[in-house]
This record gives C-alpha cells, structure tokens and sequence, in this order.
C-alpha cells in the first residue's frame, strides 16, 4: 500500500548517502523553506505532513475510482514536487514513483526524465504552469515526449540487436475518447 510511510522509506533509502541540502535528514520532511527561484517558492514546511497525506488519499481514491494511471500519477508527482518535502531528491523520488506506475502496469521498461538543459527547462516550465494555473497539460505533454523518445531509442538498440522492436497498439475508439475526455479534465 502507497503511504507517506512508503515515501519517507523511500527517501531515506534513496538519499542516505547524499548531502539533503542541511534542510532535514534522510526519510525526513524538510524544516525550512525551499524555492528554485522566486517564481517557484515550495509549500511551507508546516504543511508538508498533511499536504503529502492528502495528495496520497486523492490518488488511492482516483485509482480506486477507475481512472487511469498515468494521469492520476502524473497529477500525483507534479504535486509532490510542488509540496517539495524533503530537502533534496524530490525530483528523483517523483521519477520513482512515476516509474512504479508503470511496474504496476507492466510496462516492460522505465522512464527516465533526463536532465539536459533543454528539457530541464521545459520541465520547469510545465511545473510553473501547474502552480500558477493548476494546468498539468504540459507537464503530461514533457513526460509524454520523453517517453516516445525512449521507445524510439529502445527500438534503435533492438534493431541494432536483430531483435523485434516494440510495436504500438491501435487503441479502439472508446479507448481514445475516454483518455480524451479524462485529459479534458486537466
């Protein structure tokens, strides 16, 4: 079961070894104020516990509900790093969790978001636009990218290989509308 619990675990494991910027320990939420910029200023540290609480019950329930993964954990990971709750390795532990929806799902391989100045900029991008305006679209649209651009990759080196590559499947026109509708509500 995902739980903030989880996450901390998460956390400590992940950043055990690395300076957490002296803005609270490893599996621990941070104690001070965090910004990238003074357009991206990150929620207060008192609202942290709660704030991760309540982005974790939204997202058990939306998945619960039926909706679709990718989505729902999209919108999960675009407000962890808005929450920002520890000190360090928010964005790497977002990934994580990103890629574990596709474990869940039986994605055959991972997601990485890398971080060339290019995309980081886009990505930073898509995350002020989900501040500012509570529009995820961008977001969605930085992973998405990133992700065909993996398979496309991928396909190179199983080419290169003499292996099958991985074909896309058709989705049937129910499958289309409902992820249309479903991203008209972002």
């Amino acid at each position: 079961m995902f739980n903030s619990e989880n996450l901390k675990n998460g956390h400590n494991i992940l950043s055990k070894r690395l300076d957490n910027n002296n803005n609270g320990l490893p599996g621990e939420y941070r104690v001070d104020v965090a910004c990238i910029d003074m357009d991206a200023i990150f929620l207060q540290p008192s609202l942290i516990l709660e704030a991760v609480e309540k982005s974790i019950r939204d997202l058990l329930v939306k998945l619960k509900s039926g909706s679709n993964i990718y989505l729902e954990t999209m919108l999960f990971v675009a407000k962890f790093i808005k929450i920002h709750p520890f000190g360090d390795c928010n964005g790497r532990l977002s990934r994580i969790i990103l890629n574990l929806s596709f474990l869940y799902s039986d994605v055959p391989f991972y997601l990485i978001l890398r971080s060339n100045s290019r995309d980081k900029k886009k990505y930073i991008e898509a995350m002020k636009e989900f501040y500012q305006k509570k529009k995820i679209s961008k977001f969605i649209s930085v992973v998405s990218r990133a992700f065909l651009k993996q398979i496309e990759e991928i396909n190179d080196n199983l080419e290169l290989a003499g292996k099958d590559i991985i074909e896309p499947l058709e989705l049937s026109k129910e499958l289309k509308e409902k992820i249309e509708k479903e991203l008209s509500l972002y």
